[in-house]
C-alpha cells in the first residue's frame, strides 16, 4: 500500500497524539494525574485535530492552507544520493 504525502502526514501527527493518551490513560490506572498533566495531553489531541481538519479543508479550498501557516501541503522528497567515489586498485 503506498500512502500519499497528505496520508502519510496525517499518520505522523496522529500517532504521537494517540500513544501519549494511551499513556495517559495508563497513568490514570492507578497513578495520580494533576490538572497540569492533563492539560498537555487535551493541547496535543487538539492541535491534532485541527491540524487534520485544515489538511483535508486545503485538499477541497488551498487556501485554507493559510490556517496552517502557508498554502500547499509539504512534500516529502528524498535528497538525491551522493555517487559512491571509485575505489583504488589496491582497495584503500
Amino acid at each position: 500500500m503506498t500512502l500519499s504525502d497528505y496520508g502519510r502526514s496525517i499518520i505522523r501527527t496522529v500517532v504521537p497524539l494517540v500513544v501519549g493518551s494511551i499513556v495517559g490513560w495508563f497513568a490514570t490506572r492507578g497513578v495520580e494525574i494533576d490538572a497540569s498533566t492533563i492539560i498537555p495531553l487535551v493541547d496535543a489531541a487538539i492541535a491534532g485535530l485541527y491540524y487534520a481538519a485544515i489538511r483535508a479543508a486545503e485538499q477541497r479550498w488551498p487556501n485554507a492552507g493559510l490556517m496552517l501557516g502557508a498554502r500547499g501541503a509539504p512534500s516529502y522528497v528524498a535528497p538525491p544520493v551522493a555517487p559512491e567515489a571509485p575505489s583504488s586498485p589496491d582497495g584503500v
